[in-house]
């Protein structure tokens, strides 16, 4: 879906689907939205220990397809190597659809605001580094070590 600016013009915006194990991509994305607001194109795929994965895997294909409007979708997973991560990665497409694995909030809080109207792979550089970023041992930061 094509947003239209304040000037008129149109611009667009990347896609998330969030897999997790259990229930945590749903309360991630409660969580953004408490903190920036409702999300266009963020889906949500939980996955538990008794799934059927191969539906699973359809309802990321869905997923990817609902959040998908021309701009390409990133999918946020737990862990690398878990379930949903390798899930995803079946359905990833290079440039098209891409996975980062070990979401946290800041990461998708950065999101928020660089997929609109951004391309998928500074959006990607720029998630990745958030991620990273508001990793910290508090006592740490606090004492100045």
């Amino acid at each position: 879906m094509m947003r239209r600016a304040r000037d008129g013009s149109f611009y667009s915006m990347i896609g998330l689907v969030l897999v997790t194990h259990g229930r945590l991509a749903e309360e991630f994305l409660h969580a953004v939205e408490h903190v920036v607001g409702p999300q266009d194109n963020f889906e949500t795929v939980c996955i538990g220990a008794e799934d059927d994965m191969e539906q699973r895997r359809r309802d990321i294909v869905d997923a990817v397809e609902r959040a998908d409007n021309g701009s390409g979708v990133i999918i946020l997973t737990d862990m690398f190597g878990g379930t949903p991560s390798n899930l995803a990665i079946s359905v990833m497409k290079e440039g098209k659809v891409e996975v980062i694995a070990g979401v946290n909030l800041p990461m998708l809080i950065k999101l928020s605001s660089v997929r609109i109207g951004g391309d998928i792979k500074t959006a990607l550089r720029e998630a990745q580094d958030a991620g990273r970023k508001y990793i910290n041992v508090a006592s740490q930061v606090l004492t100045g070590k």
